[in-house]
């Protein structure tokens, strides 16, 4: 009986790796298209390259705070700076007339 089932495996032996390396060559062929070439890794790799060596040159988290509370200040700066031209432009406004009125007779005058 042994005897028989070995017999039967050395005559089957080479068809089953056949068939067995047949069915390994189709499914690497179906999965080729689900894997990078290395044309497409390498352009990858440096395109990743790229981005990581960009991304190293953005500020920081604290750096972008520092920035956020500059601006805030700023701000607050250009309000008061604002705040002070239109009181300055309110008084000449003010004074224009009666320096015109001057300036008018002094012309007259002479």
């Amino acid at each position: 009986m042994i005897m028989e089932i070995l017999v039967f495996l050395e005559r089957a032996l080479p068809v089953v790796a056949t068939i067995a390396s047949f069915a390994v060559f189709i499914l690497l062929l179906l999965a080729r298209d689900k894997f990078v070439s290395k044309e497409e890794h390498g352009i990858m790799s440096e395109r990743v390259g790229n981005l990581e060596t960009s991304m190293a040159r953005l500020p920081d988290a604290e750096k972008l705070n520092n920035l956020s509370e500059n601006v805030v200040r700023l701000s607050g700066d250009i309000s008061t700076i604002d705040e002070k031209i239109r009181s300055t432009n309110d008084l000449l406004r003010r004074i224009e007339k009666p320096l015109d009125l001057l300036l008018k007779a002094q012309l007259k005058d002479y």
